[in-house]
């Protein structure tokens, strides 16, 4: 719960400011540990997957309007600063790290839709085999239970022993299968495609108009901002030119927070939400003419700009994030991607496989209890009728005992009692 507040008092930090929040401005500077770096080059993860399914949250470091215009001079003064090159090399680590997780996913899902029919046999035979050793597991434990019946004890345990085998083996074989489905691709995937920007399975027969909702949504454009930067960065450090950036300029967005407060004024006339176009600033692909779906796959050429400057949140043509319309968030990106259908199917198959497994294991637990319950009490009831034979035997001997003294001890006394002169003599 504490994290959570925590989080909740960030996101409401960065959206209103800490002044806001009661919280006193710190006086930092742009090479501070609690600066966000990526912010200072203008593109930081936290806002660009901001409410879609990779959302990181909000950024736990300092977005400050002065720091980056402090930064951005300092940086066009003085561009053999090694604290600039470091945190310039800084910036992409970390923007190579996103593109090189979401790259490692395309190859994965590409792997899942390729499954030969080699893959084929052996799914089939891996099932063919665990339905056999089913069948054995249920007719060992039948003849358990006769044998049990019949008092056999050391051939039931010999064959309790066989049983756990195979049921070692099974849950083998069930490991096997369920690693060979998950490195190969299901038969009902062979439609399916992988979005090589962001990873998304797209469908074959999807309309154009999903296609273009796909191509336009806020996760797909995100990761097409990063392998653009990535693009510009290596191309400068090849050319030898030095890197780009972003000028400073008097527009702030509203969505960054100011430790200095009182440059955002509550008198300000707000901003006109804009459409869709204009904040991405990249226009829909057009419907794709008559022909194979797969020409509409591909993802649409990149803006035709005057300059080279990328288009990042905290460029003055870009609004605040938080006047962006939220693009795609649940199972609307999953659905702009195609892959709600086909993760319903999934999830249903789990479930009924889940089921069923669970139903089997609670079928066969039961009947392992009562066979050890049976069991447990012809043994008991076996040895109860031996130590009841027994006991009964001791408390005769005891009766008998305890008898024949109290009667030796009262002819004894008796025989005391006597005078003297009337004593026999034994």
């Amino acid at each position: 719960m504490g994290r959570m507040a925590e989080a909740q008092r960030r996101l409401l930090e960065q959206m209103m400011g800490p002044e806001a929040m009661g919280i006193q401005p710190i006086n930092v500077d742009w090479w501070s540990e609690k600066v966000c770096r990526n912010f200072l080059f203008g593109t930081c993860p936290h806002i660009i997957f901001g409410n879609t399914k990779m959302d990181l949250g909000p950024c736990p470091k300092i977005h400050s309007d002065r720091i980056l215009k402090q930064f951005q001079e300092h940086a066009m003064a003085n561009p053999a600063d090694p604290r600039v090159a470091a945190f310039r090399q800084e910036h992409e680590n970390k923007l190579y790290g996103f593109v090189d997780d979401v790259d490692r996913r395309i190859r994965a899902s590409q792997r899942k839709l390729e499954k030969t029919p080699e893959e084929n046999r052996k799914t089939i035979d891996l099932m063919r085999e665990i339905g056999e050793i089913e069948l054995s597991i249920q007719g060992g434990t039948e003849e358990i239970e006769a044998l049990g019946e019949a008092g056999k004890v050391e051939e039931s345990m010999e064959k309790l022993s066989a049983v756990d085998a195979l049921k070692q083996l099974k849950s083998d074989k069930e490991r096997e299968l369920q690693h060979l489905n998950e490195n190969a691709g299901a038969s009902g995937h062979q439609k399916l495609r992988v979005c090589e920007t962001c990873g998304a399975m797209l469908s074959v027969l999807d309309s154009d108009k999903r296609l273009a909702d796909h191509f336009g949504g806020k996760l797909h454009l995100g990761y097409h901002e990063l392998r653009k930067l990535l693009g510009i960065f290596a191309e400068a450090r090849m050319t030898g030119r030095p890197w780009p950036i972003v000028p400073p300029t008097s527009d702030k967005p509203n969505n960054i927070t100011n430790p200095d407060g009182g440059e955002n004024g509550e008198d300000q006339d707000p901003i006109p939400e804009p459409p869709i176009q204009a904040i991405i600033d990249t226009p829909k692909p057009p419907s794709a003419p008559s022909g194979p779906r797969n020409s509409t796959l591909a993802p649409p050429p990149p803006p035709t700009t005057t300059d080279d400057t990328p288009r990042t949140p905290n460029h003055p043509k870009i609004p605040p994030v938080d006047e962006i319309p939220v693009v795609g968030h649940g199972d609307k990106v999953k659905r702009e991607a195609g892959e709600l259908e086909d993760d319903l199917k999934e999830r249903r198959g789990s479930r009924d496989r889940d089921h069923r497994s669970s139903d089997r294991d609670r079928e066969r637990s039961h009947r392992d209890r009562d066979r050890d319950d049976k069991y447990d009490r012809e043994r008991s009831s076996k040895y109860d009728d031996r130590d009841r034979e027994r006991h009964s035997d001791r408390r005769d001997r005891d009766r008998y005992r305890d008898r024949d003294g109290e009667s030796s001890h009262r002819e004894r006394k008796y025989e005391r009692s006597r005078s003297p002169s009337k004593r026999r003599v034994l």
